[in-house]
């Protein structure tokens, strides 16, 4: 079972007002596949009729949708017999864990466009723009986790600090770039650029540099073969 599956399978097994408190958890942007999508529209149209969730009220909803297929009962009754394989104290892990996965997976998209708009913009002012229109693309409603813009706008904040010269970030080699980029230990950092224009050699030294301030460092590449 993927983690979406696991939230799904914690859900089925709870009492009704639990049902409500783990759905209202969860984002339907996460949803990996059509079979997702319906199952977590099956469960919220329960829950609006104040109807318990379960294997036989989800399937009930599921048959009554244009996308139903018949491997959704299978699909179903898989996750309802895994339950029991699934840790029920994990539930808000596994929340977490599903955010981080959509995230990634909207940033690895969101990096690939900025890739491409990155030559036509020609000011600071026009790139910060940019990034803040991203991040509201991968804006998600509030859990018990902050808020992406939340976070976004902390880390523009804190690299005006930076440029100011208030607050300093990781020890780097290049003097100009710490000038225009705070880089602080965080999830997930995308540098994007044309081929040859020095991507690896910036992250090998870079990463050489914070081994040598005493960070853990470690460097893969599909590259490597070995």
């Amino acid at each position: 079972m993927n983690t979406i599956e696991k939230l799904f399978s914690l859900i089925m097994i709870a009492d009704l007002k639990e049902q409500n408190r783990m759905i209202s958890l969860v984002d339907e942007q996460w949803m990996l596949t059509n079979f997702h999508k319906d199952v977590y529209s099956a469960i919220n149209e329960c829950l609006s009729a104040n109807e318990q969730v379960d294997l036989v009220s989800v399937n009930s909803r599921l048959r009554k949708m244009k996308s139903f297929k018949n491997e959704y009962t299978s699909k179903l009754s898989d996750i309802c017999i895994n339950a029991s394989y699934v840790d029920k104290m994990h539930y808000d892990k596994f929340v977490e864990d599903c955010h981080r996965e959509f995230v990634t997976r909207r940033m690895s998209a969101l990096a690939l466009r900025l890739n491409e708009k990155a030559n036509n913009i020609s000011t600071l002012s026009d790139f910060t723009n940019m990034l803040e229109n991203a991040v509201k693309e991968i804006a998600f409603k509030q859990t018990i986790v902050e808020s992406n813009i939340d976070i976004a706008n902390n880390v523009l904040k804190r690299h005006e600090q930076a440029r100011e010269g208030d607050i300093s970030g990781l020890e780097l080699p290049y003097l100009e770039f710490k000038r225009v980029v705070l880089l602080e230990p965080v999830d997930l950092m995308v540098i994007g650029a044309r081929p040859a224009m020095g991507k690896t050699a910036f992250v090998v030294s870079t990463a050489v540099k914070m081994a040598f301030n005493g960070y853990r460092v470690l460097i893969f590449a599909l590259e490597m073969n070995k």
